[in-house]
């Protein structure tokens, strides 16, 4: 009787230790998970903190629009959103450009950008929404 017990005994502590072994592995990994979750979600906000952009003039006549960027994030122009009235007229953009910088595909703070909508815009509501998520409309 005395070698079962010890036998179990052994048996049930080895089951133990894997199997508290394989727990605190998969804790291990979601705190890491999470973790990283929370740092890309504080990178996120502090990026649309310090982006900031400004509708200069709309021309409806020609379908221009310039903004300038006045945050101090630079940003990507084919990533932005516009909507005319309401709906993503995205796709209605014919041209964009930097001043200063033709064919730069980077939005540095302090430059202006120009766009042209093949979408009627005369007297539309127009917004602009950064890949951040920065809304600016007119």
């Amino acid at each position: 009787m005395g070698l079962s017990v010890s036998a179990a005994s052994a048996i049930l502590f080895s089951t133990f230790l894997i199997v508290f072994g394989a727990m605190f592995g998969s804790i291990n990994m979601y705190q890491d998970k999470i973790q990283s979750a929370q740092e890309d979600n504080y990178s996120r906000a502090l990026e649309a903190q310090a982006t900031s952009i400004t509708i200069n003039s709309v021309d409806a006549l020609n379908g221009t629009i310039t903004v300038t960027n006045v945050g101090s994030t630079t940003l990507d122009p084919e990533k932005m959103d516009l909507l005319i009235n309401g709906s993503i007229e995205t796709s209605s953009i014919s041209l964009l450009s930097i001043d200063q910088h033709p064919g730069s595909k980077l939005w540095l703070p302090g430059d202006v950008l120009v766009m042209h909508s093949d979408f009627n815009i005369i007297g539309a509501h127009i917004e602009l929404v950064t890949e951040c998520g920065t809304v600016t409309y007119s």
